[in-house]
């Protein structure tokens, strides 16, 4: 028999993933005291906490023992959709799928027999294995609550979105109210934060808090380890003891003694170990540190980035590095954008760079909705557990700052950095920053000072990369080190994008500066500017600000000689928005990139009525 078939057969069942719990069939139960698990061999292993035995379970259920093995599932095929694996039920009925590749999709009853696949409108509500009263035990996630309740039996509950700073809801803290609460930390430093924030936010609503660390009753407890690496290493009856002895000798949580020990403040530099730098693709990304690759728009900096995205995916040197120069370590590549879509650009780029794909990770979505990312998003930290990552690029920084992060204060961008660049060196990773460049202003002809926002950004970075054009050959395009604050700068490397892909056509003599310059004048004979070039100066007349007036763009139209037809398919290809704003004959209309909002710009942009002067 299929789990499937077996589990049709139970009442009130929950869970997934291997662990769920349901009514037992031999007792009359109603609280869910039968734990059903796969064991070795595809065996199907039943207990009942009440102290049914196997066989009168089985029996109850019209079941003989050997339909306890269960048949073997076919193996998924290419291309089909990730199969749901686990279910879990939250009390308003809302329900959160756990998808087989760890993503997981939300659904709640829209009232009419079906469900709305979405989170708009979901309480916070805390998930709960078993039933509220006597001892309540918080975990992270539903399947530690649900492991905990099937293997140990005591009540567990979690919140909706895992660990991290503010994921503890003030919901949560009052459907605990007045209730003994035991918190099960995981063994990482996200872990240990959280914990230690659900404890004071339950502090003097609970009857009592309790937080158990692991370590104490399992010193080899591995790094991220949680209660459920606990049951798994050392059985059910052995953790119910340990976290049960542990719980006894674990005083009240109180604010007074809450902070851990200080660490010291100061310590001599004979303590500190010399290491060389290392580098993902040398001298260009330096492993443990951030980057920043710049450049204008229609430049060439995603299909360059994909290409060494495709590189680490495959471990394998890129064309332009020395022999000396080590091969990129093998691993998880992130690439975050909200600029390219991952169907129609980024997927048909990769195949043509030969990507190892299964080595390239996107944002998920859940259900049809992308949940906003930020630099400093600590799902990151969840997501580093399951993919350890050699390489992450946010295209381009200003869509992954955050609200109310304005990149140009550096007291709003500098911690934002300070946790990113720690990020990177605890997972030994780089983290690149694609970045645009405004428009050169008076003077200003220095590839690092137009790069966008706030000096941190390139303060902060350990490299910069700067990507362009040969500003006498528009087809080739270039990338030259900017800088490389550890070490000696690379040689600026010249290729070129066609049908085939990225193709590197060796060292060139220009300069970051020399590739954001503008070319030459063209005299009154000048060839047609191309498409790319009509968008490169409209990206730089949009400059930093995102927007531009038509008379403004006409003026540049007509002094570039870019034609009618190039110029609005420049707008076409960069989708800019058009805003009109005023009644003829003073009506202004401006072009504005994506990212600037329509509506805000309109009413900061739109100018108070005249006040009619009334005679008295």
């Amino acid at each position: 028999m299929s789990i499937q078939d077996i589990l049709s057969s139970l009442e009130g069942v929950k869970g997934g993933d291997g662990q769920w719990t349901a009514c037992c069939p031999n007792h009359g139960d109603t609280h869910q005291s039968l734990s059903v698990s796969i064991g070795k061999g595809g065996r199907v292993l039943l207990h009942c906490h009440a102290g049914c035995a196997t066989k009168d379970i089985a029996w109850a259920m019209g079941l003989q023992m050997k339909d306890l093995f269960t048949e073997p599932q076919p193996a998924p095929r290419a291309g089909d959709k990730p199969l749901i694996v686990a279910t879990y039920t939250y009390p308003s009925g809302t329900q959160k799928l756990r998808r087989a590749a760890k993503s997981f999709l939300w659904r709640h009853p829209d009232g009419k027999g079906g469900w709305i696949w979405n989170r708009k409108g979901v309480p916070h509500e805390l998930y709960i294995a078993g039933e509220l009263g006597g001892v309540v035990h918080i975990v992270e996630g539903e399947k530690d609550a649900d492991n905990f309740f099937a293997q140990i039996g005591g009540c567990a509950v979690c919140g909706q979105d895992g660990a991290g700073p503010g994921k503890w809801r003030k919901e949560y803290t009052e459907q605990l109210r007045g209730l003994p609460v035991v918190i099960l930390q995981d063994n990482d430093d996200v872990g240990k934060a959280y914990a230690q924030e659900t404890a004071a936010a339950l502090h003097g609503a609970a009857k009592s808090v309790r937080l158990l660390d692991l370590a104490e009753i399992w010193p080899e407890i591995p790094e991220h380890g949680d209660v459920s690496d606990l049951i798994d290493a050392k059985g059910a009856t052995e953790a119910a003891r340990l976290i049960a002895s542990l719980a006894k000798d674990t005083p009240e949580w109180d604010l007074d003694t809450a902070a851990p020990d200080k660490p010291p403040l100061l310590m001599p530099m004979s303590g500190v170990e010399a290491r060389q730098p290392s580098y993902l693709i040398s001298p260009y990304l330096p492993l443990g540190m951030l980057a920043v690759m710049g450049g204008v728009s229609g430049a060439g900096k995603t299909y360059l980035v994909l290409s060494w995205i495709a590189a680490v995916s495959n471990g394998r040197r890129l064309p332009f590095q020395d022999w000396k120069s080590p091969t990129p370590p093998k691993g998880y590549a992130y690439y975050f954008t909200q600029e390219n879509d991952p169907n129609t650009v980024i997927r048909p780029r990769l195949d043509l760079l030969g990507a190892n794909l299964d080595n390239v990770l996107i944002q998920a979505s859940t259900g049809t909705v992308y949940e906003p990312l930020t630099l400093n998003d600590p799902r990151l930290e969840e997501a580093a557990k399951q993919f350890p990552p050699v390489m992450i690029v946010f295209d381009p920084i200003q869509s992954y700052l955050g609200a109310g992060v304005d990149m140009n204060k550096a007291d709003k961008v500098r911690p934002v950095l300070d946790w990113l660049g720690d990020y990177a060196k605890r997972h030994n990773c780089t983290v690149v920053l694609v970045s645009h460049m405004s428009k050169p202003g008076v003077g200003n002809t220095s590839a690092l000072d137009r790069l966008l926002g706030s000096s941190d950004f390139r303060n902060a970075a350990r490299s910069i990369v700067i990507v362009g054009r040969d500003p006498n050959d528009k087809e080739t395009r270039v990338f030259a080190h900017g800088k490389n604050s550890i070490g000696e700068p690379g040689s600026s490397q010249k290729y070129h994008i066609s049908g085939q892909g990225v193709t590197y056509n060796g060292p060139s003599d220009l300069t970051a500066d020399d590739i954001i310059r503008q070319a030459e004048p063209q005299g009154r004979n000048k060839t047609a500017v191309t498409l790319t070039a009509a968008m490169d100066k409209l990206e730089e007349l949009l400059g930093e600000d995102g927007y531009a007036t038509l008379r403004q763009i006409e003026t540049m139209q007509v002094l570039e000689g870019i034609s009618q037809r190039s110029l609005y398919n420049a707008r076409k290809e960069l989708a800019l928005q058009t805003v009109s704003i005023g009644q003829p004959p003073n009506r202004e209309t401006w072009w504005l990139r994506p990212d600037v909002d329509p509506e805000k710009f309109r009413l900061e942009h739109t100018p108070p009525p005249e006040q009619l002067e009334i005679p008295t």
